[in-house]
């Protein structure tokens, strides 16, 4: 299973490594408004790309008969084009700019139609080609096209940045590039590998019960799914509508960055944790689920601490001045965004179970508090600031809830999750008093230089 671990996340931690390294390049070469216009179209495109496929693309992997997952892989990919085709009409007959409000230039709203009708399709296909791979254990393709996806977008991001006017549409343009190009990579490697679903008639005909037969990821994870991510990207379209883009795009660096290490996390353990729980079982994974959790305790909370401590130096000093406020704003959605890395791979434990109903009613929940939250901080006047540690609260809340949940119902046993909360505690109150004693030596440390070696600034 280790080995599988690594398999399938070295993509997830390099792609997300390489675009973590390119960010101060982008962030010198595209503004703060920029980013908002682009992070706003992407997120769009991201919400119909990720329930394309009406999340059956979950369901390719729990088949035993190859036919039936076939046949659930080919309704994915008819469903993915079809809601493309539809999503295109949809945005021509009722203009971007109405939907998405003043971030879209009247110049650009038709660029961005066939953008966000390109990217949502490409999504979904991807999604589609990855669990056919997760099916078949080639963890290792999947790995290398999410590099390569990393790469091909960065590299014509920079490119436009370089030559063109820095203008959103070189970041949408890159971005559809690469993931583009890494949908057809994954599509042609399985063609001539022979790997690629069969389709012939009878593949064709039972494409519709199997898809009848997965019924529940249509019922329950399409609306959790589109739930989930208006939870964690609804507040890019509040922020538009209460404060200024500038504020917009440094809120979508921020959360870009402290999102880092979740993807990293999910990319690496969501396929093999679901893999593993549907061929051994749930309960067989126990322990493996409890060291998982041990060690991203051990490892993250310190940085933690250290993101607390000098969040608006380390912007400053990577990102440039024109970012250095949103090291700030991302003090308000650290705590979310790290109990959340516990959480969101935790879903597909759920699936297993078939919990998919519980998991939706708490998504609904506590994303309508979520989004309910920020609006009535901005609503009561507490700013921008206010209002996202109201949000942060809820977000809190249900990650915390969500845990204890997926614990109770998988037979796991929940003590350990408290004796893991006493552990991350004891090190961040550690790192804490670490870093403090460092910043009292350096300050002691300071005046005794400038008395001994008075002549250095």
């Amino acid at each position: 299973m280790f080995r599988d671990f690594l398999r399938a996340g070295f993509g997830g931690v390099a792609s997300q490594a390489i675009n973590f390294a390119a960010l101060p390049i982008i962030s010198r070469l595209y503004t703060p408004a920029a980013y908002a216009e682009w992070a706003i179209v992407i997120t769009t495109a991201t919400i119909v790309g990720l329930v394309g496929c009406f999340r059956f693309e979950l369901a390719i992997v729990i088949p035993k008969d190859s036919d039936e997952a076939s046949s659930v892989f080919w309704g994915c990919i008819f469903l993915a084009l079809g809601i493309g085709l539809l999503l295109a009409v949809g945005l021509l007959l009722f203009p971007l700019r109405a939907i998405l409000g003043q971030a879209i230039p009247d110049s650009r709203v038709h660029a961005y139609v066939a953008a966000i009708t390109l990217l949502s399709v490409s999504l979904a296909g991807f999604a589609a080609l990855t669990y056919w791979n997760i099916r078949q254990q080639r963890y290792t393709l999947n790995s290398i096209t999410a590099i390569l996806v990393a790469v091909m977008t960065l590299a014509a991001q920079i490119t436009w940045g370089m030559f063109l006017p820095r203008t959103a549409m070189g970041l949408v343009i890159g971005t559809l590039i690469g993931q583009g190009v890494g949908t057809l990579v994954l599509f042609l490697a399985l063609v001539r590998g022979q790997n690629l679903p069969r389709l012939n008639r009878q593949i064709f005909d039972q494409i519709y019960p199997s898809l009848k037969r997965q019924g529940k990821f249509l019922k329950y994870s399409t609306p959790y799914t589109l739930f989930g991510i208006l939870r964690d990207r609804a507040a890019l379209f509040v922020l538009q509508i209460f404060s200024t883009t500038t504020q917009v795009g440094l809120y979508a660096l921020a959360y870009r960055i402290m999102n880092f290490p979740v993807s990293i996390v999910s990319n690496s353990l969501r396929p093999v944790v679901f893999q593993a729980g549907a061929v051994r079982g749930v309960k067989e994974i126990e322990s493996q689920i409890n060291s998982i959790f041990k060690w991203l305790v051990v490892l993250s909370t310190p940085f933690v601490v250290i993101y607390f401590s000098f969040a608006d130096k380390l912007f400053l000093l990577f990102f440039g001045p024109n970012w250095a406020e949103a090291g700030h704003i991302g003090k308000y959605i650290i705590l979310p965004i790290f109990t959340f890395m516990f959480v969101n791979w935790m879903d597909r434990i759920m699936d297993l179970l078939g919990q998919q109903r519980l998991t939706l009613v708490l998504e609904v929940c506590f994303s309508l508090a979520s989004i309910t939250a920020l609006c009535a901080g901005f609503l009561s006047g507490l700013g921008l600031r206010g209002s996202l540690t109201l949000q942060a609260i809820v977000l809190v809340l249900y990650n915390l809830t969500y845990l204890s949940l997926a614990y109770l119902r998988a037979g796991y046993d929940r003590v350990k999750l408290l004796r893991l909360a006493a552990l991350g505690l004891a090190i961040a109150s550690a790192s804490f008093v670490v870093i403090t004693l460092a910043r009292t030596v350096i300050m002691w440390a300071s005046p005794v230089e400038l008395f001994l070696f008075p002549g250095r600034n």
